[in-house]
């Protein structure tokens, strides 16, 4: 029970966590948050509601992600969520902000997947 619990929880926190980042990115850049005065910034960004969900994922993945650590090692949550959340992150950068992505990326990505199974065998 408590392997499953670790494949649907690892997967979920590292999907939650680029998706508030994500939302941080898409507001800074596409809503301009960073131009203006220094008091147009601060209101621009306390009132954006990408700002806020992205905010509220970020609690919810934290909650996710205190509980993994009291049911499995540390290094094995870490590593797991860090390791999906890169690849995660590569394919939201190139569907949604249509950045260019290598061959180089790619073997990267291969990479990090081979050591996140050598790292999770028991």
């Amino acid at each position: 029970m408590t392997g499953n619990l670790l494949i649907l929880l690892i997967p979920l926190v590292a999907i939650l966590l680029i998706s508030a980042q994500a939302l941080w990115r898409h507001a800074v850049v596409s809503d301009k948050l960073l131009e203006g005065s220094f008091g147009t910034i601060v209101v621009h960004t306390i009132t954006n509601p990408k700002i806020w969900l992205g905010g509220i994922l970020y609690v919810l993945t934290t909650a996710v992600y205190l509980f993994l650590f009291t049911k499995f090692k540390f290094f094995v949550v870490q590593l797991s969520i860090t390791g999906l959340a890169l690849v995660f992150s590569t394919m939201i950068s190139y569907y949604i902000f249509h950045e260019k992505i290598t061959i180089i990326n790619i073997i990267g990505l291969v990479v990090i997947l081979v050591g996140l199974a050598l790292v999770v065998q028991k």
